[in-house]
């Protein structure tokens, strides 16, 4: 989705431009100032999803290497899954940050930050491969092994 952003913002920007040109705070120069880091992640994730496809299809052809393969996966899975959390951490810390300087009273900036860095957190336990570990490794109900 972080891939899309460049086209959205291209998109959004012509009709939200002109509503915030008064305002005190422009959150599209905010989304543009993470733009790079957006793409960045977007690349990294297209990459983790093509060592998935092809340790995917390795095991179903039962492939000798697709085992590891599929052990980077979920090593890079979990370094990827780290950045994207930490970006969308910092990327709402930086929005809270301009939308206090707004004149309307909003919420405090220590709860502002406690939401970002739980988003932080779920983000990461989200990305995290592991969690598909508990049937993965199972074997169905009377099944032997071979």
């Amino acid at each position: 989705m972080s891939a899309l952003s460049p086209i959205v913002l291209a998109l959004l920007k012509p009709v939200l431009e002109p509503l915030l040109s008064k305002a005190p705070w422009n959150p599209i120069a905010v989304a543009e100032k993470w733009q790079a880091w957006n793409i960045a992640g977007g690349i990294l994730t297209l990459g983790v999803a093509v060592v998935l496809l092809v340790g995917g299809i390795g095991l179903c052809k039962r492939r000798h290497g697709a085992a590891s393969t599929m052990l980077t996966w979920a090593v890079l899975k979990i370094i990827v899954a780290a950045y994207a959390s930490v970006l969308a951490a910092l990327m709402q810390m930086d929005m809270f940050t301009g939308a206090q300087q707004m004149s309307t009273p909003g919420m405090p900036a220590g709860l502002m930050r406690v939401f970002a860095l739980f988003g932080a957190v779920f983000g990461l336990a989200w990305g995290w491969p592991c969690r598909s570990s508990s049937w993965s490794g199972s074997r169905a109900p009377g099944s032997s092994r071979r």
